[in-house]
């Protein structure tokens, strides 16, 4: 107690009303005795003046202000007004899960599709590893799923499970929203709205675990309502269960359980006051987490997928955790600013108006906002935040690029927020037609039948809208697509994917069809397979490996799996062989194969009475080409159709049809799927080809949907090089530096275009640079010390030869020139050389330029740090 034995807020709620009410009124508010008010006012020198009695005697008897406490602000946060459900109730949440149900079995995928789907049913058909954090609770129900049911396809099964979790969750939700509206209409309006909201529905289709979390949301919901309503012990332990079986299917719950657990905490604190209750909550919610340990079960079977091998406390906790993709994480937060955050704001702002098939949709969320609050002022702060997490928190966590597969990758994790605000969206409709309830009998009708109507509409126009976006069930060509891999390959083949569609198709032929097993595939699961190239290392390659970063590592592991692996070499996307003296790599169908010089010139020398090998090889994909329009609405059909496409052209390219080539090429487009790579392979590609105009502009075709897009900078930029525009090549180094500043061959590249272009100052600030970010680097200073030696600064010369030779030893050149500079020779010609360049180019005075170095190729898209371009399931 505090002064006078009262509490701070009595102290607090007598100094501020006792101007307004008298002692007697001021006790009733405050729970303490008429004396009590009257000794503290005194003591305290809360006087009234003669107004403030006048007043009060004016006002007459009135009910005493409501004292402010720590409890009436939980009372005020948690207020919730709901109904008990009845048996219509009952009847509409079945028939909602049930319509549901039926609405995506038929819109279901019968084989595989894009995303994770090919990955995952290797998974639950062979009971292996899922990529991390590995999905527990999924692979457990879509295991089960796959085995008990013996008719349909293993990918109808799998994608089953994702629909009667999707159903359910729209059927929990339903049951929310009639017993926070007063409405069953507005009710069901907004449940079948949720239903058929876009991103919701393509996820119920589809082999994922996406379906699944979103019932548990609306689960974790549904008993945060019952336990405000009544606060038990066992609703409480039920809330804390399935928000731990909710992480047990994917992690990104935990913050969401954070909320539930707070909520639950202001709804029942006296609950919290029994230390039995508190132990069985946290008990309830840490058990279901044991579920984990099946991945070290499943991974003890040396299954086909096994991700991360997570047989070991160690080796489970990063699985767990997502240690693989931390550093692509920790890249993507530290790149940007503000103006990138308020992008991709706009971006999901973008995505919520195309979720209800409209965006003035939202407008009745706008309106519910304010009636939800004031009536369910607790489950609109639990809903508030919840959707606060999986929209902004999701877009600031992520902090994903600005590119077609990013931005379709990061859309699935707004899911709980569009059912936010759909349950904004029936408090709306639940104001409306509450309003309704004033007109007179005849006009109340002639309303209520059209809302009725109205309601039917605006379920209706989404549903027509996204059906055929959502509809899986006649998407055939990424199965297809992992076929035609496959069938491009001979026995015992190597092969290196690029990208989530390259590679996941191919598990699904494995993992679940058996088919083409003979194929071994280089990285299964996002980074190179160590062990098939360890085997294959020479003692030398071994101290090298030991000594080389992981980028590095990554390059003499695929070099030496090139070089010496018994079979034959395929790549699913273009790579520089620079590395691998003798090789090329050949368009083979929907691939590439690495051959000989021979092999390629045979590969595309027509015979007597047959086209070029290379040309009959796509005898058997040709009908890959022509997808009905249907499937073109999936993101990843316009992906792999892009690059069929595109192969295709390789194809006609390199047997000598430029024109048959171009006119390919024409049919590529795609509104949802990343062209930016496959149109920086043809440039590449034609650029190789003696066609640097056309190459050219490919290059800008793929810098206009990225203008931050690397390969195509660097690669336009050593084209224009070779046609003699310097000054435009140096600006799109710089500016893909800009994109990556510590990129090395960037910067040695600008650094040698300077040189050309005869800004020597500005080159040895470049090799400063370089020196100056990798002190073990002894390029930079060698390059620097023949730019110094040949400028005259022998002193300067002298030391950077010094330096490089510290840095590495072996460079004989070096240490020749070194030599010399300290025996006071120099090379024949120099002073002349010298001379002419400073006559060239006065501000450069003893800075001339050096000779060229070899060219650059002009390379397609490469393997990235994890070892395929980033896809919707990455990270």
């Amino acid at each position: 107690m505090g002064q006078a034995g009262l509490t701070f807020w009595q102290r607090r709620y007598l100094t501020a009303y006792y101007r307004d009410c008298d002692d007697a009124t001021l006790a009733l508010g405050s729970g303490l005795s008429t004396l009590r008010v009257t000794e503290y006012l005194a003591r305290v020198g809360g006087t009234r003046s003669a107004g403030d009695l006048r007043r009060i005697a004016a006002a007459g008897v009135k009910p005493a202000p409501e004292m402010f406490t720590p409890e009436t602000a939980r009372r005020a946060m948690t207020r919730l007004q709901t109904r008990p459900l009845r048996g219509i109730d009952g009847l509409l949440i079945a028939a909602m899960f049930l319509g549901s149900a039926v609405l995506y079995a038929l819109t279901c995928a019968r084989t595989v599709t894009g995303e994770d789907a090919g990955e995952l049913l290797a998974a639950a058909h062979g009971f292996g590893v899922p990529h991390p954090p590995g999905y527990p609770l999924w692979l457990l129900l879509s295991w089960a799923a796959d085995h008990a049911v013996p008719w349909v396809s293993v990918a109808w099964r799998v994608s089953m499970v994702s629909a009667l979790a999707s159903a359910a969750a729209n059927g929990l939700f339903l049951a929310v929203l009639l017993k926070t509206l007063r409405s069953r209409l507005a009710a069901v309006t907004a449940a079948g709205l949720f239903a058929v909201s876009l991103t919701h529905w393509t996820q119920a289709v589809i082999p994922e675990v996406y379906g699944l979390n979103t019932c548990f949301i609306a689960l974790q919901t549904l008993l945060l309502v019952r336990l405000a309503e009544r606060h038990t012990a066992g609703r409480l332990l039920a809330l804390a269960a399935v928000s731990g079986l909710s992480l047990a299917n994917h992690t990104s719950a935990a913050p969401l359980g954070a909320v539930f657990a707070l909520g639950a905490a202001l709804v029942a604190p006296e609950l919290l006051r029994s230390p039995r209750v508190v132990i069985g909550a946290l008990a309830a919610a840490i058990l279901p987490l044991a579920l984990f340990l099946v991945l070290p079960l499943a991974a003890a079977r040396h299954p086909y997928a096994n991700w991360g091998n997570p047989e070991t406390a160690e080796a489970l906790w990063k699985h767990i955790t997502r240690e693989q993709y931390a550093g692509v994480q920790a890249e993507q937060q530290a790149a940007g600013g503000y103006d990138d955050y308020l992008a991709r704001l706009a971006i999901m702002t973008h995505w919520a108006t195309r979720q209800f098939g409209s965006g003035w949709v939202l407008l009745l969320a706008a309106l519910g906002v304010l009636g939800l609050f004031l009536r369910q002022t607790g489950l609109w702060l639990a809903m508030l935040a919840v959707g606060w997490i999986c929209s902004v928190g999701v877009t600031q966590f992520t902090a994903f690029p600005f590119e077609r597969e990013h931005l379709y990758a990061v859309q699935i994790f707004w899911i709980p927020a569009w059912l936010v605000l759909a349950w904004w969206i029936g408090g709306g409709l639940d104001l409306l037609l509450d309003g309704m309830q004033r007109l007179h009998a005849g006009a109340r009708r002639t309303a209520h039948a059209v809302a009725a109507a109205a309601c039917v509409a605006l379920v209706a126009w989404p549903a027509s809208a996204h059906y055929a976006t959502a509809d899986r069930s006649r998407t055939t060509l990424i199965a297809d697509y992992g076929r035609a891999i496959l069938d491009a390959m001979d026995p015992g083949a190597l092969y290196f994917p690029s990208s989530d569609h390259s590679t996941f198709s191919v598990l699904y032929q494995q993992g679940v069809l058996g088919y083409r097993t003979d194929v071994t595939i280089a990285d299964k699961y996002g980074q190179l397979d160590e062990s098939l190239a360890l085997p294959l290392l020479e003692s030398g390659e071994r101290q090298l490996l030991n000594a080389l970063p992981s980028g590095g590592r990554r390059a003499l592991l695929e070099s030496v799996l090139i070089r010496k692996w018994p079979g034959p070499v395929y790549c699913a996307n273009r790579r520089e062989l620079g590395d691998i003296p003798q090789r090329t790599l050949q368009p083979v169908g929907p691939i590439y194969k690495v051959m000989t010089a021979d092999e390629a010139k045979a590969w595309w020398t027509p015979g007597a009475q047959r086209a070029a090998p290379g040309l009959q090889s796509w005898d058997r994909c040709a009908a890959l080409l022509e997808v009905d329009d249907r499937q073109r609405l999936d993101f990843t059909v316009q992906m792999v159709l892009a690059e069929l496409l595109g192969m295709r052209g390789f194809a006609l390219l390199d047997a000598g049809q430029l024109d048959e080539a171009k006119q390919v090429w024409s049919r590529i487009e795609a509104d949802l799927a990343p062209l930016k790579q496959t149109f920086n392979n043809i440039g590449a590609a034609l650029a190789e080809h003696g066609q640097p105009e056309l190459a050219v502009a490919y290059f800008a075709a793929a810098l206009a949907e990225d203008p931050r897009y690397l390969l195509a900078l660097r690669n336009e930029a050593l084209v224009r090089r070779d046609q003699g525009q310097r000054p435009l090549a140096i600006t799109l180094l710089r500016q893909a530096l800009e994109v990556t500043p510590g990129e090395r061959v960037l910067r040695l590249q600008l650094a040698h275009l300077l040189e050309d272009d005869d800004k020597l100052l500005d080159a040895l600030a470049e090799y400063e640079t370089l020196a100056a970010s990798d002190g073990s680097d002894p390029v930079p200073w060698r390059d620097a010390g023949r730019l110094l030696e040949r400028g005259g600064d022998l002193r300067k010369a002298e030391q950077a030869y010094a330096e490089s030779l510290r840095l590495d030893p072996g460079q004989q050149d070096v240490a020749e020139r070194l030599q010399r500079l300290r025996l006071g020779l120099t090379d024949p010609g120099d002073e002349a050389v010298a001379q002419a360049d400073n006559d060239h180019d006065p501000e450069s005075a003893a800075l001339p330029r050096l000779p060229r170095l070899p060219g650059d190729p002009v390379v397609g898209q490469r393997f990235d740090s994890m070892g395929h371009v980033a896809g919707p399931g990455r990270p």
